[in-house]
């Protein structure tokens, strides 16, 4: 009986359900059962050894008497592009670098500088209130690690004041955008930081 016990409780299969990204493999490599035992799992032991992979988000597992444990995974999402010192890095929504292998977006936005990591979230989310704005918006270089100049569609990049004024500038840029004539600034630095005022070089 004892027997029989033993085996209907062996874990006999892993499943890793809603990868998108991670690879399956790199997962189990992360997973140490020193008891094949699936009374003895220790679920919050094992979730914490799959939560150092930089790339989880959160996780939920659940182990079935039949022997089978299925492990439900929600990847942290690729934001923008983040280039320092001359390398790329892909990052999520707060900054943290996701080592996704051969990740391809071309869609995704492209922050520079030191520290522009920990604050693209909040330019990228201000930008994205204004339509115009936002079609035309390519990339954005995190300057003297307090302001932003951003890069647009058409060669024109405009230099934005401190963060605190950075929604009235975007707004007046998005304006500016609207008019037809805008193209005329192709190859243009449009300078924003003096509020109320632009300067066009």
């Amino acid at each position: 009986m004892n027997s029989f016990l033993n085996e209907r409780i062996k874990i006999k299969s892993i499943k890793i359900e809603n990868l998108q990204l991670l690879d399956e493999k790199q997962i189990l490599e992360k997973i140490n059962l020193k008891d094949s035992n699936l009374l003895n799992l220790n679920l919050k032991s094992l979730k914490g050894q799959l939560m150092r992979i930089n790339e989880i988000e959160t996780l939920s597992i659940e182990k079935k008497i039949n022997g089978d444990i299925n492990i439900l995974v929600q990847e942290k999402k690729p934001f923008v592009f983040w280039e320092v010192d001359g390398k790329r890095f892909l990052i999520d929504t707060k900054g943290t670098i996701l080592n996704y292998k051969n990740y391809k977006n071309n869609d995704l936005k492209i922050v520079t500088g030191k520290l522009a990591n920990l604050h693209a979230n909040s330019i990228i989310n201000k930008i994205n209130l204004f339509p115009k704005l936002n079609l035309k918006f390519q990339s954005a270089d995190y300057v003297e690690n307090y302001r932003w100049d951003i890069n647009l569609s058409n060669n024109v990049k405009v230099k934005l004041p401190f963060e605190d004024n950075e929604n009235i500038a975007l707004n007046f840029l998005d304006n500016l955008i609207k008019n037809e004539n805008f193209e005329i600034f192709e190859k243009k630095v449009i300078d924003l930081r003096v509020i109320g005022r632009a300067f066009v070089k």
